[in-house]
């Protein structure tokens, strides 16, 4: 592409000259690879486990609840 610029020198004379600009390429964005490592292989199963247990444990508790209010219903 070419832009003709004019400029204004100290002498009070404008001159016109042609300014050619080229863009540059556009080059494909890089692909971003993640890679896991295994501390945070090891922080994710941690903590899957960790909700795994706590679920669990929720559960255990419920169904203690759960069977007592029925052994109390059953015992009437």
């Amino acid at each position: 592409m070419v832009a003709i610029a004019t400029s204004s020198v100290t002498t009070g004379t404008t001159q016109s000259k042609a300014a050619v600009t080229a863009q540059a390429p556009t080059a494909p964005r890089p692909v971003i690879v993640r890679r896991f490592s295994p501390s945070s292989i090891a922080a994710v199963v941690a903590s899957f486990a960790a909700v795994t247990g706590l679920l669990i444990g929720t559960g255990i508790i419920f169904a203690e609840v759960i069977t007592k209010v029925l052994g109390g219903f059953a015992g009437l």
